[in-house]
């Protein structure tokens, strides 16, 4: 018999006749994991985003996030440094919204076939692969900084670390 398994049926039973306590019961058949969905479930019912460790989790269901269910829509998310990009119906982009040029953050615009403008000073920057312009460099061409996005159903999930 696995641990689960015993827990669920001895430690239910036990709590009940023995301390009469069925309140203690959920802390009996309940793994980790599960209150650990439940807190990200939570999170993201809430506020529509959840940060644990490097891994960001989004909710285009939730009414902040709800323009990514639309391609070519993007969010620019100031809490977690990012800028999140319907590019199609299958695919989202996560990339670092430091603006190479001058480190701003809030000024940015999708101009469309993989480009974004920033507003500061009007350089506009590419969301390939290679040739990254770092944050705050003075570059003021290249591609932003990408971290790995993945849409599965309406959740969004991007690994911060590379």
């Amino acid at each position: 018999m696995n641990r689960t398994d015993f827990n669920k049926g001895f430690c239910s039973l036990f709590l009940i006749t023995a301390l009469g306590l069925p309140a203690l019961t959920i802390s009996c058949t309940k793994s980790e994991d599960d209150i650990d969905d439940q807190n990200i479930d939570q999170d993201l019912a809430e506020n529509g985003i959840k940060k644990v460790g490097d891994t960001v989790t989004v909710s285009i269901e939730h009414p902040t996030f709800i323009d990514l269910k639309t391609p070519g829509n993007f969010i620019n998310n100031l809490d977690n440094g990012l800028l999140i990009l319907r590019k199609d119906a299958t695919t989202v982009i996560a990339l670092d919204n430091c603006c190479p040029h001058q480190g701003s953050r809030s000024r940015w615009r999708y101009l469309g076939e993989g480009k974004f403008l920033c507003t500061n000073h009007g350089n506009r920057f590419d969301i390939g692969e290679g040739n990254i312009a770092s944050c705050n460099s003075n570059r003021t061409s290249g591609n932003l900084k990408q971290f790995a996005a993945n849409l599965t159903d309406s959740i969004i999930t991007i690994q911060l670390s590379q």
